[in-house]
């Protein structure tokens, strides 16, 4: 289905513009790209950078940086930009966590999951045990002064 494009205020400047989809005004992009291909530039001729080397040398507000990151910009240059874990601050090239956070995360998901697979389990078992029970007998009187 077609969603047309719709009217907002350009995060980097302010302006109302109509978003295709950019999520800028059309000057705003083109400076964007613009800054872009600085920071790519730059890393060509510097490989193995970090974040903050690109951030300190180009003055490329880390967020930009960041977004490039996240898009995989710079996979397909030689060398590469490193960048700290999410979680212990290492220097990654890639993804958000290093190797051994990403096990201890994977480990972590796998107890809840098995905690969570045994409470099912246990839930089911009971509700079924309770199921092959014989239902109370019920004693029908014939006495209308019961009625």
């Amino acid at each position: 289905m077609y969603s047309r494009p719709k009217l907002k205020n350009c995060p980097g400047c302010g302006k109302l513009f109509t978003d295709t989809g950019l999520g800028l005004c059309v000057e705003c992009y083109r400076k964007r790209e613009e800054i872009e291909k600085q920071v790519l530039d730059y890393v060509r001729e510097h490989p193995k950078v970090t974040v903050s080397q690109i951030v300190e040398d180009t003055g490329v507000d880390i967020r930009i940086i960041k977004d490039m990151l996240r898009r995989g910009m710079f996979m397909n240059i030689k060398g590469s930009v490193s960048y700290p874990c999410s979680r212990c601050g290492k220097l990654i090239t890639n993804g958000a966590y290093c190797a051994e956070c990403s096990a201890i995360l994977h480990e972590e998901i796998k107890s809840v999951s098995d905690k969570m697979i045994a409470a099912r389990n246990a839930r089911m078992k009971k509700a079924l045990s309770g199921a092959t029970r014989q239902p109370p007998k019920i004693h029908w009187t014939t006495n209308p002064n019961n009625l």
